[in-house]
């Protein structure tokens, strides 16, 4: 029972370790970062960084607009939440800082018609911001959500590259997510359930990205670092008790 007591950190050093002796071989799917008992997405450590529980000073400390500002005031705390408007497309919450290996969870509820997102390792700023993104949307009304490969535009998708396994997500209820980030590997879960797990060094993982519409930007292939945002694509999207493990 030792094992449970390990730090993420030496359990990843770990897994990468018996990967690169057993070469992978056969994987089609990515393998899990730890077993599914173990995720630091289902517990809590005492390094973790709360950055919103509902205060807006909190939101004033850790956020930012694109420019450097406080963050624009499309985005309103009431309720500890913080929600944006129909009307102010592009207008994201920015997370202070760049950032590479993380646990990000928060709560989310996205409007009926809804879509938006959380993007990580971004390179750029507003429209020209490009990076990797845990899908959100209203999977059974919006017409984005069955676009692209199949279930690639799904909620909790790695937009538009690798699909989500989850069922459909619903709007106007409370969802919970996590997003996983260790060099190559990435996880996305989604109400305690780890819908997407993806190798990034992986054959399968380049062919999916290049049939995307990313494919004419190769630099996210190797950029393992960048900004994390809350999108604003122009929905109605609330966001409570995020919080932040960096490692």
């Amino acid at each position: 029972m030792s094992m449970l007591r390990l730090e993420f950190s030496g359990i990843y050093r770990a897994l990468v370790a018996a990967l690169a002796v057993a070469g992978c071989a056969g994987a089609n799917r990515a393998q899990p970062l730890v077993g599914d008992d173990m995720s630091p997405c289902l517990r809590e450590h005492a390094d973790t960084r709360i950055l919103f529980a509902g205060d807006k000073n909190q939101l004033l400390e850790n956020f930012q607009s694109w420019n450097g500002a406080e963050p624009s005031s499309a985005w309103v705390v009431s309720d500890k939440m913080v929600s944006t408007h129909a009307g102010h497309k592009y207008e994201d919450l920015i997370l202070k800082g760049r950032h590479s290996s993380f646990v990000l969870k928060f709560d989310y509820l996205i409007s009926q018609n809804g879509n938006s997102g959380v993007k990580y390792w971004v390179d750029g700023s507003g429209t020209d911001a490009v990076g990797f993104e845990f899908q959100i949307i209203d999977d059974l009304n919006h017409p984005d959500a069955t676009k692209g490969a199949e279930g690639t535009r799904r909620t909790a998708a790695l937009y538009g590259i690798w699909p989500s396994n989850g069922a459909a997500s619903m709007a106007e209820r409370w969802s919970s997510a996590c997003i996983v980030v260790a060099a190559n590997h990435v996880e996305h879960w989604l109400d305690g359930n780890k819908v997407a797990a993806i190798a990034l060094d992986t054959k399968e993982f380049h062919d999916a990205f290049l049939q995307s519409k990313f494919a004419d930007r190769k630099d996210m292939l190797t950029r393992r670092n960048g900004t994390i945002f809350f999108q604003n694509h122009g929905e109605a999207v609330s966001f409570r008790n995020i919080r932040l493990r960096s490692f």
